[in-house]
């Protein structure tokens, strides 16, 4: 499968999950950073994660949810 087909591919699949908007938002971002959209939504998620915590009171490399 060449790269423009796999792009296609994933842009489809994360389509299916997010709105047309943000999909290509995601993908235009991740091609012009050099990285993949996957890589992107886990750094957003572990920056928001981050904000959560700072807004709780916590510190880094704690575990606030731990069980």
């Amino acid at each position: 499968m060449n790269k423009t087909t796999e792009q296609t591919r994933r842009l489809r699949t994360i389509s299916a999950r997010f709105p047309v908007d943000l999909a290509q938002d995601l993908a235009a971002t991740a091609q012009a950073r050099g990285c993949t959209m996957t890589k992107l939504l886990i750094e957003g998620v572990k920056r928001r994660i981050e904000e959560l915590n700072q807004e709780a009171g916590t510190h880094e490399g704690t575990r606030p949810f731990n069980n």
